[in-house]
């Protein structure tokens, strides 16, 4: 799936894996939060492999030169779960437009657990 806007000149197509590459950019810096599927080693992994698992997490769709995103989470134990969500959803939002130019219909959040943080030593 792709999505694309046009101008004078042409056609522009964006596909999914970009779109996906950017948020789960976003996913791991998370200070709240991170992938659903990110176990809490995952630190300790490089950069390049914590976005391809953190892709796992993040469905993106297009209708006419919208896009719709899912991205499930987990949050960390004692934080807002609300606040943390309304927040993802705006940096993913911002994100997508700011980065490719199209129209973000929706973005979905769900979390699906919540984690302790490991004690430091």
């Amino acid at each position: 799936m792709s999505g694309y806007f046009t101008n004078e000149f042409g056609m522009v197509i964006i596909s999914s894996a970009i779109i996906k590459s950017f948020i789960a950019r976003d996913l791991i810096k998370g200070k709240l939060y991170r992938p659903d599927n990110e176990k809490p080693d995952a630190v300790n992994l490089s950069e390049d492999l914590r976005i391809r698992n953190a892709q796992r997490c993040v469905s993106v769709s297009f209708q006419d030169s919208n896009v719709f995103v899912t991205v499930e989470i987990q949050v960390q134990f004692g934080a807002k779960i609300t606040e943390v969500a309304s927040k993802l959803v705006e940096e993913i939002k911002r994100t997508i437009e700011i980065t490719t130019g199209l129209n973000v219909a929706e973005v979905i959040v769900k979390v699906n657990s919540v984690y302790m943080q490991p004690e430091e030593i």
